[in-house]
């Protein structure tokens, strides 16, 4: 990372498509001008420079301070890259700080990151990670996209591993065997070497599936490890048939002994108990995003769906003049909101949190949630305030989350 440099404004280039933003926001470009009238320090912009242009890629709104203030250059971190590396870390900013992101500006950003060649074939997963939004959000408008063709459809996904597979042959039936490779008859006589072998093979692999047995769509990610899952089936199948052999042979000649045979009978099901450990069952309630719950997976085993079916009664602690089936039931919707705009509530903010509902009492401490989702805060506020016209806390002001809130810029 080079050392940030005084870089003159009209070097640099504002309307490459870089700006992740919809809408410039007046009023905070006024309150960045008057700081920089007063001699403040404003943090460096951060420009992409290919020999010939200097790329914006954050820094708008200090951009356009910087002019009206009258002054002709600003402080730019420059890093070496095109347009295209400008627009890809663009879409990355503003996640944690400066001017809170809009919807309208995080839709804007998920359509960059769609259409930008780096985005055509990650998965929807990769792209929210990377964008700050859920992957949910993200295949909304993938789907929107690729339906007025503004980005070609594509099967193939890329994970954060690098790794690309196509969606289109997840669930497809394998190819038949070559004949010298089919599989030996049992005798009469022969017994299964693998618990539960020939019987359910194809239980929990369903034929293409485009969403779990609850009709939830799977995520891209549940997608590639259900895809993962699907061939080590079929492994495992093939070691099925191996051992088999082995055990014909094991009748007629000394190199297997009862030992080895009993040792890969262990091994094979300890396999198909893994096997099922690590198959997608259902989509977690996090919507993918990754929790306790689902070991930060975004999915379900059935194992793990089965146990957390019935949760522990009241396991949040919820104080006894809040526990009502209302209060639970926006309570785990506040939850989903915090994961999916990953701020995981930690156990110190859910106590301080409940405390300050409990204070509402059940009908303003469900409003009060509702308020901070609809407006995509991460913290919690009383709704009879903002009503009456009460401004949410601002700069270094505390509110009900992990911390005060700390200066920013864009």
């Amino acid at each position: 990372m080079s050392k940030p440099r005084m870089v003159r404004l009209d070097q640099i280039e504002i309307d490459g498509g870089t700006q992740p933003r919809a809408d410039i926001d007046t009023d905070v470009v006024s309150d960045y001008q008057a700081a920089i009238e007063s001699g403040a320090e404003m943090p460096a912009a951060v420009v992409f420079c290919d020999s010939a242009e200097y790329w914006l890629a954050a820094g708008f709104h200090r951009y356009f301070a910087y002019k009206r203030a009258g002054r002709d250059q600003m402080l730019c971190e420059v890093r070496e890259g095109t347009r295209e590396d400008a627009v890809w870390y663009a879409v990355s900013t503003n996640q944690t700080h400066g001017l809170r992101r809009s919807n309208a500006d995080k839709e804007k950003a998920v359509r960059m990151a769609l259409k930008h060649p780096r985005g055509a074939e990650a998965t929807d997963t990769v792209i929210a990670e990377h964008v700050g939004v859920s992957d949910k959000t993200v295949a909304k408008y993938r789907a929107e996209l690729e339906s007025t063709s503004e980005i070609p459809k594509s099967t193939k996904r890329t994970g954060r591993d690098g790794r690309t597979i196509d969606t289109a042959n997840i669930g497809a039936p394998a190819e038949p065997e070559l004949e010298s490779t089919s599989e030996i008859p049992k005798s009469e006589d022969e017994g299964p070497l693998c618990e539960g072998e020939g019987e359910g093979e194809d239980e929990g692999y369903p034929d293409n599936p485009p969403a779990d047995p609850f009709g939830v769509p799977w995520s891209d990610s549940a997608l590639v490890d259900i895809h993962e899952a699907v061939a080590i089936k079929q492994d495992a199948a093939e070691l099925a048939r191996i051992a088999r052999e082995w055990a014909k042979l094991a009748d007629v000649t000394y190199l297997v002994t009862k030992f080895e045979l009993a040792a890969l009978k262990r091994h094979l099901n300890t396999a198909k108990q893994l096997l099922e450990s690590a198959t997608p069952y259902a989509m977690c309630e996090c919507s993918g995003a990754g929790c306790d719950r689902c070991q930060q997976a975004g999915w379900l085993t059935q194992s793990q769906y089965e146990a957390a079916e019935e949760p522990a009664a009241n396991a949040d602690g919820v104080p006894d003049e809040l526990n009502t089936p209302e209060f639970h039931k926006a309570w785990k919707e506040w939850k989903k909101h915090r994961a999916e705009i990953k701020k995981k509530i930690t156990p110190r903010t859910r106590m301080k949190q409940l405390k300050l509902l409990a204070g509402f009492g059940v009908e303003r401490a469900i409003r009060s949630i509702d308020l901070s989702i609809t407006s995509g805060w991460t913290g919690l506020f009383d709704p009879d305030e903002k009503a009456a016209g009460a401004k949410k806390p601002g700069k270094g002001q505390r509110h009900e989350d992990d911390a005060s809130v700390q200066d920013g810029y864009f």
